[in-house]
């Protein structure tokens, strides 16, 4: 996907699927009216599944979240950058805390900071599961890292987000939710298969 899934989005999936899980963002429970295309975030993973099953169904195509590998190159391009736009960070390029801004933007807002593919939010905005759980790379070492011992097994987030530093918004960066922190914005955006 061009942009991480809306607020706008999740909301149509929640009333047309009957889906119970609201985001705990949406403070008393309200759909944040006024912030419709901002990406919808503190959901689970298991809700952005559903939510590619749910959109598949309607539509007879084949929705999922983009794998690991998908998702780095969409970010990284053919060249393996750094960032989305080059090797070196552009404050002004992507939604993270060094921009000051704290919350969530509008998708597509930082039109510099958009991938060699053109794809919109890959660093900052919101953290984005992707379809696989964290396990080594293959001829690589697994880490035993505090996400490992919150977690256990757990989902691979990537892109860092509004509420991170931008060591998380590098594209090669791997991450995951912290379920004692509240700093990690959780959303996701999706892949089809064709």
């Amino acid at each position: 996907g061009k942009y991480p899934v809306t607020n706008f989005e999740y909301r149509e999936f929640l009333l047309d699927s009957q889906y119970a899980e609201l985001p705990t963002s949406w403070e008393f429970r309200r759909y944040p009216l006024e912030k419709s295309n901002h990406p919808v975030f503190t959901v689970s993973s298991a809700a952005a599944d559903a939510y590619a099953a749910w959109l598949s169904q309607k539509t007879g195509r084949a929705f999922r979240l983009p794998s690991e590998a998908e998702w780095e190159y969409a970010a990284a391009g053919p060249d393996g950058l750094e960032f989305p736009w080059g090797n070196e960070y552009e404050p002004d390029f992507a939604n993270t805390v060094e921009t000051g801004i704290f919350s969530t933007t509008p998708v597509g807002i930082f039109i510099e900071g958009c991938s060699p593919f053109g794809v919109a939010d890959m660093a900052g905005n919101v953290e984005e599961y992707v379809l696989d759980p964290y396990a080594a790379y293959s001829h690589g070492q697994f880490i035993n890292d505090h996400l490992v011992q919150l977690n256990g097994d757990y989902r691979v987030a990537r892109g860092g987000c509004f509420s991170r530093l931008r060591d998380l918004a590098r594209t090669r960066r791997r991450h995951g939710r912290n379920p004692a922190s509240q700093t990690y914005a959780m959303g996701f955006r999706l892949a089809e298969e064709v």
